[in-house]
């Protein structure tokens, strides 16, 4: 949790390195119309999706028996693609999907490529609910004035399930609690994350911000490596971590948990991670003393 890789970053880096190689031709000048109607055609492709109509959502994808696409990694031709959604979608009494973030990348007049990432969730007719974090490349090229997808690929990661989130909750719930009638200070933090986290063996780390104005600017850090704790103080490299969205979405006046999105936590705990904060208030519930997390690995 000491800086975050998002995953939708992991795709842009990767997209970098494929034009850096050459392949294809530096990106052409933004043009505003490809942009605007490639987005267009994702919202109804999306729009889709959430209906659960395999056919519309599908229906860009190109004819070329050739063409391949990748869900995780495994290559389907678009004659195996449909049939393969088509079940998967059978058992589903619901679909959503929330993008946590999208870009278009326009590389000429008729070829663009849109990157997203974000949550799904699902409800099956049985009554069962799960979630996924997506990341999905999607390569349209214009042939014969019509878009179409020549090229995508899509994969995903289970998110901890609602279960899951709720232990995870009610324990960072009660150490905040248990931090009002005892404040905690940024010297004495790691003793106190360290009990936390025996406490709750599930969880990889935990970390204590102190909130501006509430003592000296640091936020100790305790994670797990190798079979033993490790101590670190985000922010000692200059890093502003009140700058952090962990921080910033408990900070902004939310009253309980909130989650974020996956991310590849590299200095830290050195795994692919989802990180639960709360605020944490003083005596009269007003005054922001800090922020508490916990961290689940995926």
């Amino acid at each position: 949790m000491i800086k975050k890789t998002s995953l939708g970053c992991l795709i842009l880096l990767g997209l970098g390195a494929f034009s850096a190689a050459g392949e294809p031709a530096p990106a052409a000048p933004a043009a505003p119309d490809v942009a605007a109607e490639v987005t267009e055609k994702m919202k109804a492709m999306i729009a889709a999706a959430e209906k659960l109509d395999v056919d519309a959502a599908f229906a860009p994808l190109a004819q070329d028996p050739k063409a391949v696409f990748f869900l995780n990694a495994y290559p389907f031709s678009r004659s195996a693609l449909l049939p393969f959604f088509r079940k998967a979608y059978e058992p589903l009494k619901a679909q959503s999907i929330r993008l946590s973030g999208s870009q278009v990348k326009v590389l000429g007049p008729d070829s663009a490529l849109w990157l997203g990432w974000g949550t799904g969730r699902n409800q099956a007719k049985s009554g069962g609910a799960a979630e996924q974090f997506l990341a999905e490349t999607w390569v349209w090229q214009r042939v014969a004035g019509d878009w179409q997808v020549v090229h995508y690929h899509e994969s995903w990661q289970d998110l901890p399930s609602a279960a899951a989130k709720a232990r995870v909750e009610k324990a960072l719930s009660g150490f905040a609690a248990e931090v009002r009638r005892r404040p905690l200070t940024a010297a004495a933090a790691p003793a106190r994350l360290r009990a936390f986290l025996g406490r709750n063996p599930r969880l990889l780390g935990s970390c204590f911000a102190v909130a501006p104005g509430q003592g000296p600017k640091a936020a100790p850090y305790v994670y797990r490596r190798g079979g033993r704790f490790v101590d670190v103080t985000i922010g000692e490299d200059g890093f502003d971590y009140t700058a952090a969205d962990w921080y910033t979405r408990a900070a902004a006046g939310a009253q309980g948990p909130v989650w974020s999105d996956p991310y590849y936590d590299a200095e830290g705990g050195q795994a692919f991670m989802v990180t639960c904060s709360i605020p944490v208030y003083g005596p009269d519930g007003k005054s922001l003393l800090g922020v508490l997390t916990a961290d689940l690995a995926l």
